[in-house]
């Protein structure tokens, strides 16, 4: 229900916008993101299950593993255990620096 209300509000809302975007990152990668913006409480109380396929379908990255492939980010050894999550910390943050040098882009 709540994948259809957020799918009908895409596309009444931005009409020339497509519906989705295409994931271009790895699928280990994907599942590190939801899992953080679920625990995070990005979505409030919605369950995992429906995080995923709301999430899925807006990237067009749709899964259904997602708990075997969060067993492999979870047995990850050290502070490798979230590399997407620093990879996004450490882009935004060269981003800002860069803006505040006055570069642009």
């Amino acid at each position: 229900m709540q994948i259809a209300f957020v799918e009908k509000q895409m596309l009444s809302q931005h009409n020339s916008l497509p519906a989705f975007l295409q994931w271009q990152g790895g699928v280990m990668e994907f599942v590190e993101l939801v899992y953080a913006l679920h625990e995070a409480g990005c979505f409030g109380k919605v369950p995992l299950k429906n995080v995923f396929a709301c999430v899925g379908k807006v990237f067009g990255c749709e899964i259904s593993n997602y708990y075997r492939l969060f067993w492999d980010v979870r047995n990850r050894i050290g502070e490798e255990r979230t590399f997407f999550l620093k990879k996004l910390i450490t882009a935004l943050s060269e981003k800002l620096n860069r803006m505040d040098r006055g570069a642009k882009s």
